[in-house]
């Protein structure tokens, strides 16, 4: 794991409001989950949703994939990656935390 893989999650809630935090590696395993129900499915199915997008941005040739947002009628995800091996995710019902999501997890 990188130096930045040490993560609180729940200091991460706190600090965003946010409802839920998964934190996993490459492969979509579960490295530490807050507030997630069914985490290593979330989990397997974020990792797809980053490769999918990171394959993507290259064809179009835009560059290494930094981060993704996903807003949907009942709230939001962000997912970016964190350090070298490993992924963050935030979830919340209220779109209103969107400005506070982005900007703590580009901090982490």
């Amino acid at each position: 794991m990188s130096e930045k893989t040490p993560l609180q999650l729940d200091k991460v809630l706190e600090d965003t409001g946010a409802d839920a935090a998964l934190l996993l590696d490459l492969e979509g395993n579960v490295i530490s989950a807050s507030h997630v129900d069914y985490e290593q499915n979330i989990a397997a199915m974020v990792q797809m949703i980053y490769a999918m997008g990171s394959d993507l941005s290259q064809d179009l040739k835009n560059g290494e994939l930094e981060q993704l947002l996903v807003k949907a009628s009942a709230g939001f995800f962000v997912v970016n990656k964190h350090g070298e091996d490993a992924i963050i995710v935030i979830f919340s019902k209220e779109v209103s935390k969107i400005g506070r999501c982005l900007k703590m997890i580009n901090t982490l």
